[in-house]
């Protein structure tokens, strides 16, 4: 062992290793630094046990780490899609760049003037203004000599001296806060609500074009899940914090502005309920349902009394949604069963459902999909695989759940067998159109079309969305609308796609 570095916590700190984060560490082009992450952001030479950090950096803890070639800045990125670089020789930042979706990887391009970062299924080529105006700096200064990176580190002692000083420099891929929910009707020409980051929802009423701001929370808190009510005039939504809100939406005199006042507002979440999943009002819109991780409630509105209690197993993890035909019924579905429940959470029958057989993990329902066919349900599946999540799908029918009375033995249901082609070729399934054809995005991000309702293995693509354009996250809160109009997160906004593609569907 040639030299060990130990970190020693500060006065009234616990130790060094007590943080939750990433480990990482590479070697400065010079050989004779290191440089890495352990709870803060360090540098280090084994050589003479020198040892320099970060100071002042809060947020979140970086999980990727490259020094530069020439060896003059570094580039961190984070979970939250920030990244930095900076200046090696006094460990400041000279540029952030934040975005809104997650970052697999990093690096320079040789020259040190570029860096790539890797999301997903598609890359960024950026060329910050700080990297062109360093190298023309170290360029003037070391004019004549043969190799610039020899001559920077020929001399490790004083690595100091080679920084150059710039000031910050921020740039957003995305400036707008981020989309975390989305609630449409069935039909283009009905409200479309959205939630960001930030707090704020807004409405947008596609009849005139209109955007109006239905509300900002308190201190900006997310809003993670938005529901609308069957006739549109009444909107809920759950606060990160578990609060729920419901807004009733109107138009005012002349029907040019939009009115939302407050229904209903818990003081403060109901600790008992554990973490929201989901909110679903009745064909009324007089009761809301709200399922939590530990229990379940149906609210009576507008006084949002619990007319209804379920306690919900551990790891539970289902979707549910209104019965179709019944008005008093809802119908709960996870990777194990479908159940129907009335709308007092008593628990009618139940159907067996082998969706997910010899699976080494064990799949839960992420998502309860668009599906406008009267005997298909689609539904997005998500597995943890190292701790990051893999996504699928499968394709239920519905006919002896919505049509079926009660057995003592229920036959099994198994999910629709898809062609090879199709099963292989939907990276990302958005809904079932009323024919029976799935709309799904491929791993090129085309729109493409397949039906699933026979055994044809027919995939048309329709056209593309730009790499550049989508994200993960936003492909995840997409919506497919009756007449095939797809709604998708763009950068702080909703898209309202319509090609001409779409009459053909």
């Amino acid at each position: 062992m040639v030299s060990r570095l130990k970190l020693k916590p500060k006065p009234g700190q616990r130790a060094a290793n007590s943080h939750t984060g990433t480990n990482k560490v590479v070697w400065h082009p010079s050989g004779t630094h290191v440089i890495g992450i352990y709870g803060q952001i360090f540098k280090w030479s084994p050589i003479d046990d020198t040892y320099d950090e970060v100071k002042g950096e809060t947020g979140v803890i970086p999980h990727e780490i490259q020094c530069s070639p020439n060896g003059l800045v570094f580039i961190t990125s984070d979970v939250e899609g920030t990244i930095k670089i900076y200046d090696v020789g006094r460990m400041n930042v000279i540029y952030k760049l934040t975005s809104e979706d997650t970052i697999n990887r990093i690096c320079f391009n040789p020259d040190s003037l570029r860096f790539y970062d890797l999301r997903g299924s598609y890359c960024n080529v950026w060329e910050p203004e700080c990297l062109l105006r360093l190298a023309d700096t170290i360029s003037e200064r070391f004019n004549g000599t043969d190799s610039i990176n020899e001559s920077l580190w020929s001399d490790t002692e004083g690595m100091r001296s080679t920084s150059i000083s710039f000031p910050i420099s921020e740039s957003h891929a995305d400036s707008r806060p981020k989309i975390t929910a989305v609630a449409a009707g069935r039909n283009p020409d009905q409200p479309l609500a959205y939630a960001n980051s930030a707090g704020i929802i807004e409405l947008f009423d596609p009849t005139d074009n209109s955007r109006h701001t239905i509300t900002k929370t308190l201190f900006g808190i997310t809003v993670e899940f938005l529901a609308w009510s069957r006739s549109h005039d009444r909107l809920a939504y759950c606060l990160l914090n578990g609060a729920v809100v419901v807004k009733t939406i109107s138009r005012t005199a002349g029907q040019r502005q939009i009115s939302a006042e407050t229904l209903y507002s818990e003081k403060k979440p109901a600790v008992e309920r554990g973490r929201v999943q989901q909110l679903l009002f009745d064909s009324t819109g007089t009761l809301l349902f709200i399922y939590g991780t530990k229990s379940s409630q149906v609210l009576k509105l507008p006084d949002g009394h619990a007319t209804a209690v379920l306690e919900m197993p551990g790891r539970e993890s289902a979707r549910w949604k209104q019965h179709p035909s019944r008005p008093d019924a809802l119908i709960r579905i996870d990777l194990n069963v479908i159940s129907v429940f009335t709308w007092q959470l008593q628990k009618e029958r139940s159907i067996p459902l082998d969706a997910a057989p010899g699976s080494k993990e064990s799949p839960i329902v992420e998502s309860l999909l668009q599906s406008y066919h009267p005997r298909m349900l689609l539904l997005r599946t998500m597995t943890l695989e190292l701790n990051r999540p893999r996504y699928s799908f499968s394709i239920v029918p519905t006919t002896n759940i919505y049509n079926g009375e009660p057995n003592e033995h229920p036959v099994s249901i198994k999910p629709i067998s898809l062609p090879k082609t199709i099963a292989e070729a939907a990276s990302y399934p958005l809904g079932i159109l009323s024919d029976g054809r799935m709309v799904f995005l491929d791993s090129s991000l085309w729109v493409c079309t397949a039906q699933v309702a026979d055994a044809s293995d027919t995939i048309t693509r329709h056209f593309f969305l730009p790499h550049d354009w989508v994200t993960t996250s936003g492909i995840m809160l997409s919506q497919l609308l009756h007449d095939g109009t797809i709604l998708c997160p763009c950068k702080g906004e909703v898209a309202i796609i319509q090609n001409d593609a779409v009459s053909e569907w």
